[in-house]
């Protein structure tokens, strides 16, 4: 996962708990590769303490992904 947070400063580095890791990782997977690693989906589950939330958490980083595709692709200027 370190590689994942290269850009990061790294005075913020130490500032993610372990729940956290899991759920930024998930993120990158789903963003990048559309489908997250078993392990990293057993993580968030463990970390999560029921099904609605991991689901929520799923439709939040797919709906983030859907938008921004769609604003690219389309050129939109959001500043307009």
């Amino acid at each position: 996962m370190s590689h994942y947070l290269k850009g990061l400063p790294s005075s913020h580095k130490g500032c993610f708990r372990s729940k956290a890791m899991d759920v930024l990782r998930l993120a990158l997977e789903i963003t990048r590769d559309v489908k997250p690693k078993p392990q990293t989906l057993a993580a968030v589950k463990a970390a999560l303490p029921n099904t609605r939330q991991v689901m929520e958490l799923i439709s939040v980083i797919a709906a983030y992904n859907m938008t921004s595709r769609i604003i690219l692709t389309t050129g939109i200027d959001m500043e307009e």
